[in-house]
């Protein structure tokens, strides 16, 4: 065990069992699946390791700190074509069948 300096590959390896480390792994993964599933999407994707510190004061001194991670990743919204849809008096939104299977197609 021991004492080990707060750098950023002993907290992501280590604290909490290596969590950290997993969580960015896998915000990574999905940011390049994205990718890979998305190449003509030439948007940015992001993966963001934001740590937070907190002193622990006693006295008016900081005797220690406290440290929590967030991660997260932002990949490019997923958009559909446009379609016209008609709507009535009470509020209720339609379309025609033609308009039906146009939908279908785009979705393939």
């Amino acid at each position: 065990m021991g004492i080990k300096q707060a750098t950023l590959q002993n907290i992501a390896a280590e604290l909490d069992n290596g969590k950290i480390q997993t969580a960015f792994a896998k915000e990574m993964e999905r940011v390049l699946k994205d990718c890979l599933n998305r190449p003509s999407n030439k948007k940015k994707r992001t993966v963001t390791l934001v740590f937070s510190v907190m002193p622990e004061a006693h006295e008016g001194q900081c005797e220690s700190i406290r440290l929590a991670a967030d991660i997260k990743s932002s990949i490019p919204a997923r958009t559909s074509t446009e379609y016209p849809l008609g709507i009535n008096i009470n509020g209720q939104a339609w379309f025609t069948v033609e308009d039906d299977a146009e939908m279908q197609r785009a979705l393939q």
